[in-house]
């Protein structure tokens, strides 16, 4: 949002560099990564192989995109990045020691050329997105400088890239285009850089930057990629690097300390068939409105339910150009944060914004399934440019009982002893009719629909029967025509009760006043 000044605990983008001679074994120690592929294992390199269709002026050598997850930068004008198995060394240099495998190469030239000739670079892809604000996070893998001479420096960058095409902008030397720009400032950032060794050796060496995601120029949209390519600084020298075993795991989950400056706000997420709706009410008149996501997790069903590629998830849109006088900024739509500017102020009061989030892909198989659940900030501002934060996360219908304080959670005494009473019903010969009627119910929003439309009479009803569950009082008369009149709207306006089923109900309640809730369930085993 623009101008809005966070009270997150934010930090600027911070780079720790830590480098160690310990091999690294990435199937024992990357715990979750989220690189795909960084071990190269998946995928068959070319070089020595007659079948592979690459050209022969390649040398069978410059295919990186035959390892699984990784893409080329660009298309032409330079050099790709190479894939080897352990069994191959590139150009005549040493074999990375020890093996462990498939591994990746390119040159890290740092020279001012007016060739493109030596610029090389690995472009790899995440598993999920990092998205902003959601802590810090550690990447590493294991490098060795098997040729080349003189001091050349690594850059790594957070790429996004969710079309995960090339760049398209021209590469006409060794350093135009300038790594910053291959895909847009807005796009990428420098996640920190990298000094090469001096010396060849095989020996492998394990390097890795902490970064946190918070920091400045960190894209709003996230990072699905990662570039490891030379840095943009001109330097002496022109390496030639071997990799392995790339590794992104977060370090530090972001736990921000949201601000509230504005009073009476009440926001809540609905979930409504595969879609949701965020519901605002509130007293002040608001200028601005950002909603953007703030985490998210996935779980398979199965390991094998997922597939190759799980496509780009997370992106928020809206079909709600106009909420109350502000008006969704249309550049803002399909992203991970959407903005609502004015127009004028507002109050906004059951205000609704539509929204749909794009879900990541699963096989199309009978039993394969995928869990995902994600939770949104959502920023306002005052005409005061007071700031309000709030986190929500989609809650199902019933839920909002618990979100508007009504009731306590699902183990609140009036929800449990509601429930088994309802449950009683079916020794009634209503039963199965009832039974019908609260599943077709349970199809509709009507939990929130009748807060929307008739809120004192649902909180009176919640509170007669608060006061007979969990107060041990009496059903006294002026309680009927709070239920005569909650079960009348439920049939006219959500979905029609059984037929004879509200004269009966209402027939057995008028012979039971005086009684308590214990008395009433002991009424429906006669």
């Amino acid at each position: 949002m623009k101008n809005i000044k966070y009270k997150f605990k934010i930090s600027l983008l911070f780079i720790s560099l830590l480098v160690n001679n310990n091999m690294f074994a990435q199937g024992n120690s990357c715990i979750d990564n989220n690189f795909k592929n960084g071990d190269f294992e998946t995928g068959t390199p070319c070089y020595g192989n007659s079948s592979c269709i690459h050209l022969v002026s390649q040398g069978h050598h410059q295919n990186i995109g035959d390892a699984d997850g990784w893409v080329k930068i660009w298309n032409s004008n330079s050099s790709f990045a190479d894939f080897y198995s352990s069994g191959y060394n590139a150009g005549g240099f040493p074999k990375p020691c020890p093996p462990t495998g498939n591994y990746g190469g390119c040159w890290i030239s740092n020279l001012n050329e007016a060739s493109a000739t030596y610029r090389e670079g690995m472009f790899g892809t995440l598993i999920n997105p990092i998205v902003s604000n959601t802590g810090s996070y550690t990447f590493s893998f294991d490098m060795a400088k098997i040729g080349g001479h003189g001091i050349s420096e690594i850059g790594v960058y957070g790429i996004y890239n969710p079309s995960n095409l090339p760049t398209n902008q021209p590469i006409s030397s060794s350093h135009v285009t300038s790594n910053m720009d291959l895909f847009g400032v807005s796009n990428t950032v420098l996640l920190g850089t990298i000094s090469v060794p001096a010396d060849t050796s095989c020996n492998k060496q394990n390097y890795s930057i902490t970064f946190s995601s918070s920091g400045t120029g960190f894209p709003v949209n996230g990072v699905t990629h990662i570039l490891v390519t030379r840095s943009d600084n001109v330097m002496s020298g022109r390496s030639y690097c071997a990799f392995d075993n790339f590794c992104m795991q977060i370090s530090e989950p972001e736990e921000p300390e949201l601000c509230c400056d504005i009073s009476g706000l009440n926001v809540y997420l609905l979930e409504k068939n595969g879609k949701y709706e965020l519901n605002i009410s509130g007293t002040t008149a608001i200028q601005e409105i950002e909603v953007s996501m703030m985490d998210y997790h996935l779980e398979y069903s199965e390991a094998d339910c997922k597939p190759a590629d799980i496509g780009m998830f997370g992106i928020i849109s809206s079909t709600t150009p106009n909420l109350s006088t502000l008006v969704l900024d249309p550049a803002s739509n399909n992203s991970q944060s959407l903005s609502w500017l004015p127009g004028s102020p507002s109050v906004l009061n059951s205000d609704v914004i539509n929204l749909e989030v794009t879900k990541p892909a699963v096989l199309n198989i009978k039993c394969c399934d995928v869990k995902f659940t994600f939770c949104l900030k959502v920023t306002f501002k005052d005409i005061n440019c007071n700031v309000c934060e709030i986190i929500v996360c989609p809650i199902k219908d019933w839920n909002v009982l618990n979100q508007q304080k009504i009731l306590s959670g699902d183990d609140d005494p009036v929800n449990v002893a509601l429930n088994e009473g309802r449950k009683k019903l079916n020794k009634e010969r209503f039963g199965k009719d009832v039974e019908e009627w609260y599943a077709q119910l349970n199809k509709k929003p009507w939990i929130t629909e009748m807060l929307k439309k008739y809120p004192d009479d649902i909180k009176s009803l919640l509170k007669v029967g608060r006061r007979l569950i969990q107060e041990n009082g009496k059903l006294e008369r002026h309680d009927l025509e709070i239920i005569e009149k909650s079960m009348r709207l439920l049939d006219s306006e959500v979905v029609k009760a059984p037929e004879g089923f509200i004269e009966e109900a209402l027939n057995r309640l008028r012979s039971s006043v005086g009684k308590n809730w214990q008395q009433l369930m002991d009424e429906l085993k006669k």
